[in-house]
């Protein structure tokens, strides 16, 4: 019973890892179209892309067991946020 309960939980993880990441994600999305037009908010998009990028590493790592291109993905998302927090600065 508890063996059950301990893998029901990490399904419920993993599923609401995705969703998480989806909705990064498509936010995102939205956010790079709007910055097309108004250039003061490509920092918010970038935010966006390097957390979504994150979430992105995560998945690949804990659900998928892509383990090498979730390095690409870390990488390439803690770049992100350092260009959005040099545009803010």
């Amino acid at each position: 019973m508890a063996k059950e309960k301990f893998k029901y939980s990490q399904i419920a993880i993993k599923e609401v890892a995705i969703l998480a990441q989806m909705c990064v994600c498509y936010s995102a999305m939205i956010w790079g179209v709007i910055a097309l037009f108004e250039k003061e908010l490509v920092s918010i998009a970038y935010i966006l892309l390097g957390l979504g990028l994150l979430m992105i590493s995560y998945n690949n790592y804990k659900t998928f067991k892509r383990k090498y291109l979730s390095v690409v993905y870390s990488v390439s998302g803690v770049l992100a946020l350092l260009i959005a927090i040099k545009l803010l600065i």
